[in-house]
């Protein structure tokens, strides 16, 4: 889904050698200017982009059945909408954006009581 260079493990590994470079370089000054110098770029951009593609179906909004490929259903975890909302956009996002997250949640939980979720 990402193109190489954009995969997310990537991203990972290079935050994981500027922590211990930083670290390396300034001791625990460094270590904290670095988680400083990356947790600053990622907050913006969880207000920027709350939504991400919703891994489980791929982003389509729809569950393939692996017996019958040709038969799908809605996709429970994003309730069809192939998009949910990001880790750090449901702690630090807009408020319309955790209003969103608490929302689906509640709609997933109702629907699993009333035995509709599928």
């Amino acid at each position: 889904a990402y193109p190489p260079a954009m995969r997310k493990s990537r991203w990972l590994i290079a935050a994981a050698i500027i922590l211990f470079v930083a670290t390396a370089v300034s001791g625990p000054l460094g270590f904290v200017l670095g988680a400083i110098g990356l947790a600053v770029p990622y907050a913006v951009s969880c207000r920027l982009h709350p939504r991400t593609s919703h891994r489980g179906c791929g982003g389509t909004g729809r569950h393939v059945s692996p017996l019958y490929p040709w038969a799908n259903r809605r996709c429970q975890g994003c309730a069809g909408t192939g998009r949910q909302v990001r880790h750090g956009s449901r702690a630090i996002g807009t408020g319309p954006v955790r209003a969103e997250h608490r929302a689906g949640i509640a709609a997933r939980a109702k629907m699993r009581q009333n035995r509709s979720w599928r």
